[in-house]
């Protein structure tokens, strides 16, 4: 998974994250709770979630919202499949997921989705009050649907991706749009894997500093073929993802857009980041740093060194979303590989 449009962290400074401003999390919620209704009327869905009167309806109508705790056990009613999804969606270890719709298990998913922020910038962040965020987290009340979409949105950027761990984002009047333009930043990025250094050029000191924008100048600092960068210029402004000031491109719209849902396209796009990597090195690039390492280690420690790597990479996460001014731009690449076969074990 990649932030900002593309990469690892929050959003520069004056530029509209999407989302941030704007977004009816009320009405999203009611237009998620009809789109979890399906093909079944009003009254069918009541019964099926054991209610005697027509909730789905005050529910549908914005009148009233369903805590997290009824919302995640009517998905379970309905029998979605929405674990496996959330799972992927956080990308790492999440076991408070198989105790939803429990209230502890939301009061987890609130401190995930709060990240390494302070409540008190949650709270800025949101417009919600420190006071119901920290009960919210001790598990001592619960936030409403249309409260926790609001969550998912402002800590993560995600939104879209969340709704579609329970319904399709196309069938969501509020989302459809930014659903369709998601998808196509998402098949820009494993199309065109050049189009991220592209972009995080156009926040460069220097860059913003020249006295008019010149593809040329781009593509000498990228060491990019000229067509190349012109061509990712036309697709990220095609995207939406950049405008132009008149003198020079700048971000536009900021996106989370994770690409685990395309596995052969996130393949081709490492493979030609891990080939950039590999000619900088042939060239000998005297501020680069490369390491490795091939050792034995027990199964135990290979889970600690597992766990090891996902802190690593939130705290470069963190590092990153403080940095400023944005001089240079950086390919930080880490793996963790068995490279022996697990030996099979008998019965």
């Amino acid at each position: 998974m990649l932030d900002r449009t593309f990469w690892g962290h929050d959003p520069p400074k004056n530029v509209r994250f999407v989302y941030s401003e704007g977004m009816d999390h009320d009405l999203l919620a009611a237009q998620v709770l009809r789109a979890l209704r399906a093909h079944r009327s009003q009254v069918q869905l009541a019964r099926r979630l054991g209610y005697r009167s027509n909730v789905p309806a005050s529910w549908e109508a914005g009148r009233s919202a369903p805590p997290a705790t009824t919302f995640f056990a009517a998905c379970d009613r309905l029998r979605l499949a929405y674990r496996p999804a959330l799972a992927a969606f956080f990308a790492d270890d999440a076991p408070f997921l198989d105790e939803l719709p429990a209230a502890d298990a939301v009061a987890a998913l609130v401190v995930r989705l709060r990240g390494t922020r302070s409540t008190v910038e949650l709270a800025a962040r949101t417009g919600l009050s420190r006071h119901a965020l920290g009960r919210w987290q001790r598990g001592q009340a619960e936030p409403r649907l249309p409260e926790l979409l609001l969550l998912v949105d402002r800590g993560t950027g995600r939104l879209p991706d969340f709704v579609a761990c329970f319904v399709d984002p196309a069938v969501v009047p509020i989302l459809a749009e930014e659903w369709r333009r998601l998808l196509a930043g998402r098949a820009l990025l494993v199309r065109s894997p050049w189009v991220q250094p592209v972009l995080l050029a156009l926040e460069l000191a220097d860059y913003q500093a020249t006295p008019r924008h010149d593809d040329a100048w781009l593509a000498s600092r990228l060491d990019l073929p000229v067509e190349q960068v012109t061509d990712a210029l036309a697709a990220l402004a095609d995207t939406e993802q950049i405008t132009w000031t008149g003198t020079h491109w700048a971000l536009f719209q900021v996106r989370t857009i994770d690409t685990r849902r395309d596995a052969a396209g996130v393949l081709q796009m490492r493979a030609w980041f891990a080939g950039q990597a590999l000619d900088r090195l042939r060239a000998d690039q005297p501020d680069a740093l490369f390491s490795q390492n091939l050792f034995t280690l027990s199964e135990a420690d290979l889970a600690r060194l597992r766990a090891l790597h996902v802190r690593h990479f939130r705290e470069v996460q963190a590092l990153v979303a403080q940095s400023e001014p944005g001089e240079r731009i950086v390919l930080l690449q880490r793996s963790v590989i068995p490279w022996d076969r697990r030996p099979e074990r008998g019965p």
